[in-house]
């Protein structure tokens, strides 16, 4: 029996199947009673469910603009992908795979190295996929020599060993003079990070539904068991040592600090009768973009920045201590005296071009201050390409604004296998035609 139901962002759940109307985004939600005491036990739940009362629909919870997975205490769960892959089976195993890919490419995470390409992520839910990606750093360790360091302990000997202690001396030993109370420390696997290791492998073999991955979790335990268990994971994190000693177990960390902590960088905090994993979409679209954009314009002579800090809307020209409203866009693109920015946008566009194709006048607002401030003579707005586009073509372009920029919104193909790199190349194609030599 599946027990993974799928959904996409901003559709609208329902606990009454009569209510379904897929056209319009309406599913009906089989676990809807267990996501609704979550949604309402939760904290800061309104940015990423949104609970109502409609006329006509009754209870629902619309999802909002995150991806990811929730699991509930008897086992089933809840998968949300991209809104822009809705459709058949396959079309979700092709969203969940780009999930991975985006996820490979985001910042401060523990995704960047884990070899997703062997993985069947069609046949696999979300959280199926983080498990056995943890479960290969796991084995990773395990396969190098998991590591020990030295432990303090403290007790009663037959010999000496390490210092004797004089207050335990006479507590413990006034009627036993042959024996000897001693602090010492002593070459254990038991640090902080095989505690947490184990806790987190303990954590996932009640959460793994499928019995391939708690044979692995059992097996892998085996070479934990002289590592001591905890559920005092604040302290445990406190305590992790972060030098080259330990670099085999950094990703591992991060990893741990996923499923024991909830960190999947977002401030998403339930109750311990689910565990959401959830990230936001703009956060994974930007960051793959960036990467993108980083690894092919660097290779045609551009000085790529992502997050460019260096710019303020107000600046003191005596004082410049005094700046106020630090700009960020999210790409800056440099080539001797010519500046390019580009914003990434995880937005459908609509094809009503009267209606500006539903590009906000505070985006535009937004691109003509990048413009004026980063002195750029082009501001490109990147959107996840649709049907619609024309492929590798700009959907539109602003010429003679009041800095004189030019902003064109440009579609990225990056649903298809070796679309983003097609697309990039057409935008390197587009540029080119107005910086000859860069």
């Amino acid at each position: 029996m599946n027990r993974v139901e799928t959904y996409s962002e901003f559709d609208c759940l329902v606990p009454d199947k009569a209510l379904e109307d897929p056209v319009r985004g309406i599913c009906y939600c089989a676990s809807f009673n267990d996501l609704r005491d979550f949604v309402l036990s939760a904290d800061a739940a309104d940015g990423f469910f949104r609970y109502a009362k409609r006329r006509g629909l009754g209870e629902c919870i619309t999802l909002q603009n995150y991806v990811g997975t929730i699991r509930f205490a008897d086992g089933k769960q809840l998968e949300i992908l991209p809104k822009i892959c809705k459709g058949s089976e396959a079309a979700s195993g092709r969203a969940r795979a780009l999930v991975l890919e985006m996820l490979r490419c985001l910042r401060d995470a523990p995704f960047q190295v884990s070899g997703t390409a062997q993985l069947r992520t069609a046949q696999m839910s979300l959280l199926e996929v983080f498990i056995r990606m943890f479960l290969d750093e796991v084995q990773r360790l395990v396969r190098d020599g998991i590591r020990a360091d030295y432990v303090s302990l403290r007790g009663n000997l037959n010999r000496g060993r390490g210092r004797i202690l004089p207050a335990g001396q006479l507590r413990h030993n006034l009627l036993h003079p042959e024996r000897l109370f001693c602090a010492y420390d002593e070459y254990l696997p038991d640090s902080a990070e095989n505690r947490l290791v184990k806790a987190t492998m303990h954590t996932l073999l009640r959460q793994a539904g499928v019995y391939a991955l708690q044979r692995d979790i059992h097996r892998l335990l085996a070479y934990f068991d002289d590592v001591s268990d905890t559920v005092a994971y604040a302290a445990e994190f406190a305590r992790v040592r972060q030098d080259r000693n330990r670099r085999e177990y950094s990703r591992l960390m991060e990893w741990a600090r996923v499923f024991l902590l909830g960190k999947s960088f977002t401030n998403y905090a339930g109750t311990n009768h689910a565990q959401a994993l959830l990230f936001p979409m703009e956060r994974l679209f930007e960051d793959y973009v960036a990467h993108h954009v980083r690894r092919h314009f660097s290779a045609s002579g551009w000085q790529v920045t992502a997050q460019d800090c260096s710019a303020y809307l107000f600046e003191n020209v005596e004082n410049t201590e005094k700046r106020s409203f630090r700009l960020k866009p999210d790409l800056v693109l440099r080539c001797g005296e010519q500046t390019v920015v580009m914003d990434t946008k995880w937005k459908l566009l609509s094809r009503d071009q009267i209606k500006h194709f539903g590009v906000s006048q505070e985006d535009m607002y937004q691109m003509c201050t990048y413009a004026a401030c980063f002195s750029a003579s082009h501001v490109y707005l990147l959107y996840p390409r649709q049907e619609w586009m024309k492929c590798d073509t700009p959907v539109f372009r602003y010429s003679s604004s009041p800095t004189g920029a030019t902003v064109t919104l440009f579609p990225l193909n990056w649903q298809v296998e070796k679309g983003m790199e097609a697309s990039l190349q057409a935008l390197n194609d587009d540029m080119a035609g107005s910086f000859p030599a860069c």
